[in-house]
């Protein structure tokens, strides 16, 4: 079963598209911040992930377990990059750069939307209050793709941190500690020295050292589709 919820672009917002922009409270970090994360599949596996993040430099470094490395994301950008330590490489990840690009309007050469497919329709976004997750209140809300019905409930304070993400199929992603700590630059950046990796035969992004694959749930939520691309499923 393939899940929606996109575990690093929901947690700094990349795959938010225009038309929930408009709708929704501040979603991208206006601070530097720290914070722990329980990702839960719906299969039950759970993972802890760390994220830091540089307000000023936009970008962000997320460690997940059981990874080659962490993974770095420029905001600014929408560049993706595994980083191996101990190789010291580091890989782009072309597909997911494509995907945040294609869903923030930002891609560059894209191919034009097809003229003659229909207007999908905007996701339906429901108030449902606040919430507090980790000592931290939050504004939740409910998104729901209105072609399929598939919905993803998210969190987000004042000052633009995602605290929680629940999906219709089950996977969960909620803070456990946020800590509005200063985040050097140096620690969102691809360190010294480090040279690029390419993985033989395979697109970027696609596959990790090892044949590890991308951690699961990195996929668009509800309502948010590529130009001219069929709609989430």
């Amino acid at each position: 079963m393939r899940t929606k919820t996109a575990l690093l672009a929901s947690i700094l917002c990349l795959g938010t598209s225009a038309a929930l922009a408009d709708a929704l409270p501040n979603i991208t970090p206006d601070h530097d911040f720290t914070g722990i994360y329980l990702m839960t599949k719906p299969d039950g596996d759970a993972k802890t992930i760390t994220v830091a993040y540089n307000a000023a430099v936009r970008a962000a470094r997320i460690d997940v377990p059981d990874s080659p490395g962490y993974v770095l994301i420029d905001l600014a950008t929408h560049d993706f990059k595994m980083v191996m330590p101990p190789e010291q490489k580091y890989m782009d990840m072309a597909a997911l750069a494509a995907q945040s690009r294609l869903l923030m309007g930002a891609n560059r050469g894209a191919a034009a939307p097809d003229p003659n497919a229909p207007p999908s329709a905007p996701p339906e976004i429901e108030d449902l209050g606040t919430a507090t997750y980790a000592g931290h209140t939050c504004d939740l809300m409910k998104i729901t793709d209105p072609s399929n019905g598939d919905w993803t409930e998210i969190c987000t304070t004042h000052g633009g941190i995602i605290l929680h993400i629940h999906t219709d199929k089950g996977d969960d992603v909620t803070a456990q500690k946020i800590s509005d700590t200063a985040v050097a630059p140096a620690d969102v950046e691809i360190p010294p020295g480090y040279t690029p990796f390419v993985m033989p035969g395979m697109p970027g992004g696609m596959q990790l050292p090892g044949g590890m694959q991308m951690p699961n749930g990195m996929q668009m939520p509800p309502g948010m589709t590529m130009p001219g691309g069929p709609p989430a499923q």
